[in-house]
């Protein structure tokens, strides 16, 4: 993945391609490269209908399913490409660095969420069980707390490298739009 990014930041400043036909490049790759390693798949013993993966099983599953299941579908396809977009023009603009600190953070916000749903259920007297007994999120656990830690030192940590916070003693890059006046630095 750290190739791939450093490669799309590469193409978005050096040859100025946009974001939008780097996305849809890669998006026509991944298709060409199913095209020829599903067939593959299918051909290799495994346990999906006796083969490695049954693309034609999945496919008859997906145009039998319920509206619903196509619609999240269609949603989901939308979705990843324009968090790529988005992650192409980061990488564009600023660098793969700044998307990668970006695109862990992402994570931050999927663990405090499921931190909030499971709290929410649970405060309904200890019944955060649905019909079939299953229990949605996460509780906070004995080592909660030190993901909590890893969390907040990665989030100071791209503060500091983006110098929203400034450390004593570090060295800053002049910021080429400044007049170089450090009363102009806030």
């Amino acid at each position: 993945a750290a190739a791939q990014m450093v490669t799309e930041e590469m193409y978005v400043k050096s040859y100025d391609a946009p974001p939008s036909q780097i996305v849809g490049s890669e998006g026509l790759w991944g298709v060409l490269y199913m095209v020829f390693l599903l067939p593959t798949f299918y051909l290799v013993p495994g346990k999906d209908n006796g083969s490695y993966e049954n693309f034609g099983d999945s496919l008859y599953k997906l145009v039998r399913s319920p509206m619903p299941l196509d619609v999240f579908i269609f949603v989901y396809l939308i979705s990843i490409a324009f968090y790529n977009f988005f992650g192409v023009t980061v990488a564009g603009r600023l660098s793969a660095v700044h998307r990668t600190l970006i695109d862990a953070l992402r994570t931050t916000v999927v663990w405090t969420m499921e931190l909030i749903i499971f709290a929410l259920q649970d405060g309904r007297g200890g019944a955060c069980r649905d019909k079939r007994g299953t229990c949605y999120g996460v509780p906070w656990a004995a080592y909660s707390w030190l993901q909590l830690l890893g969390f907040a030192f990665l989030l100071i940590g791209t503060l500091v490298f983006n110098a929203v916070i400034r450390v004593p003693g570090f060295h800053y890059p002049q910021d080429p739009k400044s007049s170089g006046d450090p009363a102009d630095d806030g």
